[in-house]
């Protein structure tokens, strides 16, 4: 879905909710990170937290 989806938008929205832990963070973190460097397009994060 990310590749199809990329050639119709102008930027990525994302929620994360991630478990209350650094580790969970990063992971969220390095999730969005690599779908920005797929896909070229820059990220915002809409919402986050728990």
């Amino acid at each position: 879905m990310l590749d199809a989806t990329t050639a119709h938008v102008n930027v990525l929205s994302v929620q994360s909710f991630p478990a209350v832990d650094q580790a969970a963070i990063d992971a969220a973190a390095d999730r969005v990170d690599a779908w920005h460097e797929r896909t070229g397009l820059p990220t915002l994060a809409a919402d986050t937290g728990n």
